[in-house]
């Protein structure tokens, strides 16, 4: 029998059950977060030394063993929830237990608002970006950050955190996201970044967080001063609803990691494009061979989330790659000019065609793309050119781009 309840004493029995959750749910799920020592904080606020803060640890079990559980904060000065950690073991996902643990733990933190005087003003959650992170074994992030969006929780849309783990199985660059959810859910879309900027650091200062990557965030949003940041829907930044799409993307041919796919408006009875792509394991990189988009499918949305769906479909063909190249003609202007993060190599390149180049996900930045990096691709995806842009390229330590 499955039961769900938060760990609210320290008597042997909950000590045991929240060593239990620790051991056998929270470390196998998020192995390299020291930082966040779960006994730690249960402890320091069964003593009563958490302050206007609260820790709650709601955890999940099936004739005693534990399959899951959530560890969540409300805090009390910009008075907001922070979902933590939420974690199901494999056997028991899909079952619902998911949807018992944090219902409950949004209750908690709800209740914990009401004690301190105030009903609660939203709720918060970082998540590693699946585009821009490396794909763990043990988890789907797209999974995760779907889950998220049927929740109730959007992207704030500015720089957040990137952090270099060493963790065996995850090495490598991590992106996180910080997500928002608006009380009552969907009254925002957007947040003065002042506000946020209160959130994110009274965030660090509970978790004791003051890394170099940490600090910049601030001082982002410190200089941000009154402008509103902007909230973006999780479920398109993933393309985790197929049915409220913009646009219908239906499989002409397949030779994985070869695709072809055709693209249509949501509302039209013929394609508007068609878009063929590769993702190359050896490289880490993939490499847009053909794209060609009618007018209707230039919308900045619709991009983006053709560029979610491309982008989604070369991680689950290779999780090495990491951004991509994209040939292009007309179309070229409207990926430049939609902000969704190409940028056009000034190389030599086909007459009638241009390259562009992005990374995965939500870009911010002017990339810096290595020469040496930029020919190994090269000499993989389109060797006939190699040793054009060898030369091109020669005394340079990165590629150029094209600047207007």
């Amino acid at each position: 029998m499955i039961e769900v309840r938060e760990i609210t004493s320290t008597s042997p029995e909950d000590l045991d059950l929240l060593h239990r959750f620790v051991e056998d749910a929270f470390k196998v799920s998020f192995p390299g977060d020291d930082e966040r020592d779960v006994e730690k904080y249960f402890h320091l606020d069964q003593r009563g030394e958490l302050g206007p803060n609260k820790t709650h640890v709601v955890v999940a079990t099936d004739d005693g063993e534990v399959v899951g559980g959530c560890v969540s904060v409300y805090l009390g000065v910009p008075n907001v929830g922070v979902l933590e950690y939420q974690v199901v073991n494999p056997s028991h996902r899909s079952t619902g237990v998911a949807t018992d643990i944090y219902l409950l733990s949004e209750r908690l933190i709800e209740e914990s608002a009401q004690r301190a005087g105030r009903p609660l003003g939203m709720f918060i959650a970082e998540i590693e970006d699946p585009f821009r992170t490396p794909m763990s074994s043990s988890m789907n992030r797209f999974r995760r950050a779907g889950i998220l969006h049927y929740s109730g929780y959007s992207i704030a849309d500015y720089p957040h955190v990137e952090r270099t783990l060493d963790v065996p199985g995850q090495e490598g660059m991590h992106t996180l996201l910080m997500l928002v959810k608006p009380i009552p859910w969907g009254s925002e879309t957007s947040i003065p970044a002042g506000v946020l900027r209160v959130i994110v650091d009274e965030y660090y200062k509970f978790f004791g967080i003051d890394e170099p990557a940490s600090v910049k965030v601030l001082d982002y949003l410190e200089a941000a001063g009154n402008r509103h940041i902007d909230l973006r829907s999780l479920g398109d930044y993933v393309c985790n609803d197929e049915s409220t799409a913009p646009v219908v993307i239906d499989e002409i041919a397949t030779d994985p990691p070869k695709h072809q796919w055709s693209i249509r408006a949501r509302d039209a009875a013929s394609a508007d494009g068609t878009v063929s792509f590769v993702a190359t394991a050896a490289s880490g990189f993939g490499f847009e061979l053909e794209l060609e988009l009618a007018s209707p499918l230039t919308d900045r949305a619709v991009l983006l989330h053709i560029c979610s769906r491309i982008e989604k479909q070369m991680i689950e063909d290779s999780r090495e790659t990491h951004e991509w190249y994209v040939q292009c003609g007309e179309v070229a202007d409207a990926l430049i000019g939609a902000d969704v993060g190409f940028h056009e190599l000034d190389v030599p390149w086909d007459d009638d065609a241009r390259l562009l180049y992005k990374g995965y996900g939500r870009m911010y930045n002017v990339p810096s793309i290595p020469v040496a990096q930029f020919l190994a691709a090269m000499r993989e995806i389109a060797p006939e050119s190699h040793s054009q842009l060898e030369a091109h390229l020669a005394g340079r330590e990165t590629v150029p781009l094209v600047t207007r």
